[in-house]
């Protein structure tokens, strides 16, 4: 009989050990289980800060390159110009006989004078 008291004082002890490993094992479950969920909430907002981040960058390189674009279109329609304004100069150069020969110095002279006194009034 006293045999039989063992094995079950001995079980007994076995069956609160093992329930208090499983309860151990349980908490510490949990416990990481927060630090994950905390650690996902912080993710989460991150995710969340950097997805606004990323639309706000978007819409700056939309606007950017709406801004590019008119800027081309502005230089290729400048250039344009230029080189209709160009072509005008190179046909009234090629149609004017005083325009390929040499100023005289006297000419040159009262021109830098005139400049002179436009820039440097008295």
């Amino acid at each position: 009989m006293n045999l039989i008291a063992a094995l079950r004082t001995a079980g007994m002890a076995l069956l609160c050990l093992v329930i208090s490993a499983g309860a151990l094992k349980l908490y510490l479950q949990n416990r990481q289980l927060q630090l994950l969920l905390k650690q996902n909430m912080q993710l989460t907002t991150q995710a969340e800060h950097l997805n606004n981040r990323l639309l706000q960058i978007q819409a700056q390189a939309a606007a950017l390159s709406t801004t590019l674009a008119r800027q081309q279109q502005q230089q290729n329609k400048l250039e344009e110009t230029n080189y209709a304004i160009r072509q005008r100069l190179h046909k009234a150069l090629a149609q004017d006989y005083c325009a390929g020969q040499p100023v005289p110095d006297d000419v040159v002279r009262l021109q830098r004078e005139g400049f002179k006194n436009i820039a440097m009034p008295n």
